[in-house]
């Protein structure tokens, strides 16, 4: 169904109403959580931000790119940024950013240290809700450092649940912020002493200028007290930004605030960090008017008691800021949980609901202000070398990264299932971050786009495209329109970035791919990207079955266009062509011996060739042999008959080059559909993959699908001095370097995908497709897509044990942690206990679009 002229007219006025330059977007809890040890503020020779810019240096000097805070609000490019500090009383230092563990103190990389839940985010930031849990004991960063540092790759990580930091109580410091306009802002601090004797909580709500006029040799802007309860924030002496609308610049801004002790300083090195001294150790400040300031109050709370505290930021110097506050919050906040109850309305249980509501503040609040601009980076550093071939990058957007803590920067890959996890959630904006990857300022002339901040050079799987159809097919089920011209301009740059891989990682012209580090192939058991640079070379089961994905997609997308203009039948005809060639590379080939299918075990592997001609096939399980069942694709009898360019070319190349295509397309009847299945694994060995996906003895484990076979775990892998061996959590041998080591954990990106693959079945199938599974049980498509569904889902279920994602941790099972979900990176298949990064809500999300797909299929 094409857009209607209601829809376009509204896009219109949407448009026209942009063009005041003040936007529902343009403030929000856009800071990252962390900044410190990001390579963006790393100027050091040797290229290790963690030791370069470590958590300490943090308090003490101003950040280039972006600054960190907890629960921070700013606007959208980062002019100010207002925030929290806190003390307990008896910390060494304010409490204004989250702690945790560089890459070299811990045991297993990287780790934040702190206890916190994003509960509740709108699309456009106009309602917030943020809970942190400040211990009222001195925080233990010395003991968390050592005792990670004593730990090996054995241990599990040592948190701040197992010290004695939470053994006296905590507060609870819950933060919302609500938009009653665009430019007046209503921000809410509730702190409950949740401990049994009394206590005194140190509070700094503190608004300061990133500082951008050192470097450009400016004058800094000036916050000063106007009257004793406001500030005036006067950005006038910063240079205006260009947006697409023209030139930008924040207007004065008014904070009210209930207290009465202002203090100041500059966001500068050597003053940022004068109000730890201030309030710990009683030091006078000397300014009295600074580009950082804020009020300092001390609050006495009984034991368990709560106390509220508003503040105001308006670009309106509002003579009675405090009134009425009430009915202005009670509106916001009704309106933010219509939004999401109308979200969670899929859910077919309360613990789905509960799931889709939470998964969407997480993925909301993980919007963030994110710039980079790496030829300006490389000017101003010491003779830092990361990055050159990515002199043209240039960020300064609204960003939906994977964490803000532990991933506080865009990576491809992540941000490809970002997008679709927004698809449910907020269509626009999935749009527009798919759309980031592919513009020139950061999408390689090339055609390669940047992996991550660390490397941008780093090989990501090619699903972009794949993001960019799920979209597309979204707001066609969900909205009834169909976006061609978002499908049209995406199509024209990963066109682009399809050629770079034909042409870049295909060495010897055979269509079979490498792709280093691509994705989770970190379960193998040599380095892959290191391996690109030697005479050896891989041979990838899941390289090229990306790349068959990213054809039949190219292919399907091309025909989605051709509805409006037919020109793109050829295209489509092209991606369908190189999908042949590709899977039949992939299964026959024309000078190898060893093939990726092993007959005898029923599944996909890595073949590596040796440079005197000698092929081996390392005989892994693991998700490289089960990314071969994504690449599939239906073409049914009634676009044959609409197309019919591309009908004549699709069936001249059945006929002329059959024996590309008689094991990979196949022809299809059935009481629902008639029409051509193209699929990179043909139905026999299809069938074979998935009855050892569905084999509890291999992949299907109680909370979903693990990412090695548990056939490992008896049965380790060695190769060249290395063993590979089933581990439910993290490898304890490391191959790739720092936390990028897995034997088995469950990843969400790679259960959706195959839920996604098994609803596609069922759509053309429905109860004809039936899979015999190694207990007997007989399932259709759909049976095993709600199956899994379920097992991904109880994850997170309230138990008389607590919920499996938080472990068998004492504290973690107390109710006041209980009520509320946190989304891991990754998920230990035996027990369900969340892994890794704490907050990945980014691609995690995945489970609300996982349950909202799954309600939608047939009854």
């Amino acid at each position: 169904m094409m857009e209607s002229n209601h829809d376009k007219q509204s896009i219109n006025k949407r448009s026209l109403n942009r063009s005041n330059l003040i936007r529902d977007y343009d403030l929000g809890c856009y800071v990252s959580e962390r900044s410190w040890g990001t390579v963006r503020e790393d100027k050091s020779p040797a290229k290790d931000p963690w030791i370069s810019f470590p958590f300490e240096k943090a308090q003490q000097t101003p950040f280039i790119y972006g600054e960190d805070a907890i629960a921070g609000f700013c606007d959208f490019r980062q002019t100010f940024v207002f925030s929290f500090a806190f003390w307990n009383g008896n910390d060494p230092i304010l409490k204004e950013r989250l702690f945790g563990l560089s890459n070299h103190e811990g045991n297993h990389g990287e780790d934040v240290k702190e206890i916190y839940y994003h509960l509740s985010a709108t699309k456009d930031h106009s309602y917030v809700e943020y809970l942190y849990k400040y211990p009222v004991n001195r925080y233990p960063y010395e003991e968390l450092r050592e005792v990670s540092r004593q730990k090996s790759a054995l241990d599990r990580e040592y948190e701040i649940y197992d010290t004695t930091a939470f053994d006296d109580g905590y507060f609870d410091l819950k933060i919302e912020y609500f938009k009653v306009d665009q430019y007046d802002v209503v921000i809410k601090l509730s702190a409950t002493n949740q401990s049994n004797v009394e206590r005194t909580l140190h509070l700094i709500p503190q608004i300061f200028f990133r500082n951008r006029w050192t470097h450009a040799e400016k004058k800094a802007p000036v916050i000063e007290l106007i009257n004793k309860n406001t500030l005036l924030v006067d950005p006038s002496n910063l240079d205006p930004v260009d947006t697409r609308q023209g030139e930008w610049q924040l207007s004065k801004l008014y904070f009210h605030c209930p207290f009465e002790k202002a203090i100041f300083t500059d966001n500068e090195e050597g003053k940022r960090g004068l109000f730890h001294d201030f309030v710990i150790k009683n030091n006078p400040l000397p300014a009295s008017k600074g580009s950082k300031a804020g009020f300092y109050h001390q609050e006495l709370l009984q034991p368990h008691e709560e106390k509220f505290f508003c503040f105001r930021l308006s670009d309106k110097n509002l003579k009675e800021p405090f009134l009425d506050l009430d009915a202005l919050m009670l509106k916001v906040k009704k309106e933010a949980n219509e939004f999401l109850e109308l979200i969670a309305l899929p859910g077919k249980t309360p613990l789905e609901k509960q799931i889709i509501r939470h998964a969407a503040a997480g993925l909301l609040y993980s919007k963030t202000y994110y710039e980079f601009n790496v030829r300006k980076w490389i000017r101003q550093g010491d003779g830092v070398g990361r990055n050159r071939e990515f002199v043209h990058f240039n960020s300064y957007d609204i960003l939906s990264i994977p964490d803000k803590w532990e991933y506080p920067w865009f990576a491809a890959w992540d941000m490809a299932y970002q997008a679709m996890s927004f698809g449910y959630l907020d269509l626009e904006y999935g749009k527009k971050i798919a759309w980031y990857l592919l513009s020139d300022r950061i999408m390689h002339p090339n055609g390669m786009l940047p992996g991550y901040e660390w490397e941008f050079s780093s090989i990501n799987p090619p699903v972009h495209a794949f993001a960019v159809m799920r979209l597309f097919r979204y707001e066609k089920d969900f909205n009834h329109v169909q976006d061609i011209d978002f499908l049209k301009k995406c199509f024209e740059r990963l066109t682009i970035h399809f050629t770079w891989w034909v042409n870049r990682k295909d060495r010897n012209g055979q269509n079979v791919f490498e792709g280093g580090f691509c994705g989770f192939d970190n379960i193998s058991v040599v380095d892959r990207e290191g391996l690109q640079n030697s005479q050896q070379m891989i041979e990838q089961s899941d390289a090229t079955s990306w790349m068959a994905l990213f054809s039949l997609v190219m292919m399907r997308m091309a025909l989605s266009i051709a509805n409006v203009d037919p020109v793109y039948e050829i295209m489509a005809s092209k991606y369908f062509r190189h999908f042949t060639l590709i899977a039949n590379g992939f299964a026959k080939g024309f000078d190898r011996k060893v093939k990726n299918w092993s007959e005898e075990d029923g599944f996909f592997y890595d073949v590596i060739r040796y440079p005197d001609g000698q092929e081996e096939t390392l005989k892994i399980r693991s998700l490289v042999g089960v990314i071969p069942t994504f690449a599939f694709e239906w073409i049914d009898d009634e676009e044959l008959v609409k197309f019919n360019e591309f009908s004549y070319l699709f069936k001249r190349l059945l006929r002329r080059l059959e024996d590309l295509t008689e094991d990979v397309v196949f022809r299809v009847e059935t009481p629902q559909k008639s029409g051509y299945l193209l699929l990179l694994a043909p139905m026999d060995k299809l069938k074979r993959v998935l009855q050892k996906i569905f084999d509890p003895n291999e992949f299907l484990a109680p909370f979903g699908i693990r990412s090695l076979s548990f056939y490992h775990k008896n049965h380790p892998f060695e190769f060249c001095g290395k063993k590979l061996g089933y581990e439910p959590n993290e490898s304890t041998e490391k191959i790739m370097g720092g936390n990028s080591n897995w034997r088995g954990p469950i990843w969400m990106p790679i259960n959706y995908m195959l839920i996604d693959l098994l609803l596609k079945i069922d759509e053309i199938f429905q109860d004809s497709w039936k899979l015999e599974t190694v207990d007997k049980k007989t399932c259709t498509a759909l049976d095993l897509a709600i199956d899994l569904k379920n097992r991904l889902t109880s994850m997170f279920a309230q138990t008389s044990g607590g919920r499996p994602i938080y472990g068998d941790n004492k504290l973690l099972k107390n109710n006041e942690f209980q009520r509320y979900l946190q989304f891991f990176e990754y998920f230990n298949p035996d027990t369900g206990q969340g892994l890794g990064a704490s907050h990945q809500t980014g691609w995690t999300a995945l489970i609300a679009n996982i349950i909202i797909r799954c309600s939608r299929a047939r009854p």
